[in-house]
């Protein structure tokens, strides 16, 4: 691995399953096969990870899947640093960070679409995309859900789940 992490649309998505670790692993925890599977996928194409440093476990419906690697880690925080200079335009680098963050915390319920602790620098991050958001609790609604849904559609596994779902 170089110095500085080379952001790609796929580290993008890594970058936001990264956010959303509490803590800042390169991991995930769902339910759902099919983003576990685009997971793996990308750890091993993207960062050249081999499939036995790939850590997964079961956990009764959820499946955990965990990859150990410091240096890794350590550029992809460096990185996550940055992420406002980084994710300033409606590109698909944004669009597969803010598509992570949906997929690792998002949903839906009577109110919209959300976020699950959204914190300050990705709240900017979505402002500076003119994507609004309101604040109840410790979910963050989107004022303008058309704009955030058309940013990261096609690349969201949990949009894509919610669309089948509604036909």
């Amino acid at each position: 691995m170089t110095r500085k992490l080379r952001v790609t649309p796929e580290i993008s998505y890594l970058m936001g399953l990264f956010a959303c670790n509490p803590n800042h692993e390169i991991g995930i925890v769902t339910d759902s096969g099919e983003q576990l599977e685009r997971f793996v996928k990308l750890v091993m194409e993207s960062l050249g990870v081999e499939p036995n440093k790939i850590s997964i476990n079961q956990h009764g419906e959820t499946v955990s899947a965990l990859v150990y690697n410091s240096k890794a880690k350590k550029l992809f925080a460096e990185a996550l640093g940055r992420r406002l200079k980084i994710f300033r335009w409606r590109n698909s680098y944004s669009a597969n960070y803010l598509a992570a963050l949906f997929d690792c915390r998002g949903g839906v319920d009577a109110r919209g679409l959300y976020i699950n602790g959204l914190d300050d620098k990705d709240a900017l991050l979505l402002e500076n995309l003119n994507v609004h958001t309101f604040q109840r609790r410790d979910r963050s609604y989107f004022l303008n859900e058309s704009d955030f849904v058309a940013l990261i559609d096609g690349v969201s596994i949990k949009l894509q789940h919610m669309a089948r779902k509604q036909t």
